[in-house]
């Protein structure tokens, strides 16, 4: 991943997997960001808000990964307390 977002100075890279059946009526593009990620997800047809209240209402730390040395680990230090 830091080969994509070489901007990001910090490591690891952590992100969310969820299902994407909690977007209602939004839908999901899979489509390579500008940097050649091809694993690069666009959202469509979500606002804002949308996006904030889907967060507060499904977010599970559990469900976070970690980007380390190119490979996917599951998130195991707690940085939200």
């Amino acid at each position: 991943m830091k080969n994509f977002y070489a901007s990001v100075d910090t490591e690891p890279i952590i992100y969310w997997v969820f299902d994407s059946a909690i977007l209602r009526d939004a839908h999901l593009e899979y489509f390579p960001s500008q940097t050649g990620d091809t694993c690069h997800i666009n959202v469509h047809n979500v606002t804002n808000q949308e996006a904030e209240e889907i967060f507060i209402n499904n977010f599970i730390q559990e469900d976070c990964r970690m980007c380390v040395n190119n490979l996917e680990e599951i998130f195991t230090k707690n940085i939200f307390n």
